[in-house]
């Protein structure tokens, strides 16, 4: 998905996770005690959890030690005058999720493809998660319910 081409002129606000506060072991078990963490992650240049960790926030990344798929989650605080354009974009190229949450409170949209992608926006943070194991919105939403449960509201 091509990133939105606003320049911020707001910095982004260093979003003061780790991966174990994004997601915790027992809730990576309770998902499917097949993943656990990837030690060789990196995030792909010109991705979405890339422009995440530009804008200091933090990428992880979860290996099923039987599959090998990986499940990536992200969660930034984006400028504040790139979020609408965030927004535009996401709703362009995927589709409304309601059960990630309640709008305009969160915005959840997932976007089938090789690799599922969800992307929610709740206060000032956008949440990225893109996994091949994620084939439909439902396939996502047990991490998403996890995860904003662990990044604060507001």
């Amino acid at each position: 998905m091509p990133l939105p081409v606003v320049t911020p002129t707001t910095p982004p606000t260093p979003v003061g996770l780790t991966c174990d506060q994004v997601l915790t072991a027992d809730q990576l078990y309770a998902y499917n005690p097949n993943f656990g963490p990837d030690p060789d992650y990196a995030p792909k240049d010109g991705s979405l959890e890339k422009k995440i960790t530009d804008w200091q926030g933090v990428a992880c990344a979860y290996l099923n030690q039987t599959s090998g798929d990986v499940v990536q989650i992200a969660v930034a605080k984006p400028p504040s005058d790139v979020m609408e354009s965030l927004k535009n974009t996401a709703i362009t190229t995927a589709k409304p999720v309601p059960t990630y949450g309640t709008p305009p409170t969160v915005e959840g949209y997932f976007k089938p493809g090789d690799a599922g992608q969800v992307q929610i926006f709740r206060g000032p943070y956008w949440i990225v998660a893109e996994s091949t194991s994620f084939f439909e919105p439902g396939d996502a939403a047990p991490l998403m319910q996890s995860v904003m449960g662990n990044v604060p509201g507001s």
